[in-house]
């Protein structure tokens, strides 16, 4: 029989949330936004910033790609404004 091996893996909460919650996901775009700010497509960059976070951690993207993601960050913005 095989010996079954148990691993403790440590998981930044900020990047758990941006894996299951929307909100949490944008506020971490923001924060990778922060480093790249001033550059030409800063957002593109922090957008795949965080998607390679996320597959650091083997968690699954949220967004297939950049323009899939701003369109919903608009309609989140756009419904939280009113």
């Amino acid at each position: 029989m095989c010996e079954k091996e148990q691993v403790t893996v440590q998981i930044p909460l900020e990047v758990l949330k941006a894996n299951y919650d929307r909100r949490g996901y944008f506020c971490r775009h923001r924060w990778h936004y922060q480093r790249y700010k001033g550059q030409r497509q800063a957002s593109r960059l922090a957008w795949e910033a965080l998607e390679a976070e996320l597959a650091r951690y083997c968690l699954p993207g949220r967004y297939s790609s950049f323009e899939s993601f701003t369109n919903k960050r608009s309609d989140w913005v756009k419904r939280r404004v009113g």
